[in-house]
């Protein structure tokens, strides 16, 4: 599984909820399958993280970030 931290406002205006996500000073960590089921993006998943200005982490990675500190959950 891979996972894309963006700007929440990009990734909600592609029709992908903040509820239920980690988020921090705006922007937000979604997964690989979210992106994939967006209907507003389009292409494969580089294409999509490209449109969403994100940048891909693996499973690993995204938990380092976490733990890092500062991530809370969208309500």
């Amino acid at each position: 599984m891979r996972y894309v931290v963006a700007k929440t406002k990009t990734v909600t205006n592609a029709g992908i909820s903040d509820s239920g996500h980690r988020t921090k000073k705006g922007f937000i960590i979604i997964n690989e399958k979210e992106v994939m089921n967006s209907d507003f993006l389009e292409g494969d998943f580089e294409a999509r993280v490209q449109i969403l200005g994100g940048t891909t982490y693996t499973n690993v990675e995204i938990n380092n970030i976490i733990n890092e500190g500062g991530w809370n959950y969208g309500l």
